[in-house]
C-alpha cells in the first residue's frame, strides 16, 4: 500500500518540460536531425532536475523574531 505524500514540487513545470521533450525527441527521430534529439534530451533532463530545486518562500515564512 503506498502512502500519500505532499504535494509534488514544480509538477505543472515538469509535466511541461517532460511533454516538450517527448515532441521535440519524436520531431527530431522522424526528421533525423542529431541536434534536435540533443536539444530533447536537454530539456529532459531540466525536467529531472527540477525535482532537486528548492521550494519557493512564502512570504509569510520569514524569522523577524529577534
Amino acid at each position: 500500500m503506498r502512502r500519500a505524500r505532499g504535494p509534488v514540487r514544480h509538477l505543472e513545470w515538469r509535466i511541461r518540460l517532460f511533454g516538450v521533450g517527448a515532441i521535440l525527441a519524436v520531431v527530431g527521430m522522424a526528421a533525423a536531425q542529431p541536434w534536435l534529439i540533443n536539444v530533447a534530451i536537454v530539456v529532459l533532463v531540466i525536467g529531472v532536475l527540477l525535482r532537486f530545486a528548492p521550494e519557493p518562500r512564502e512570504s509569510g515564512d520569514e524569522d523577524t523574531s529577534q
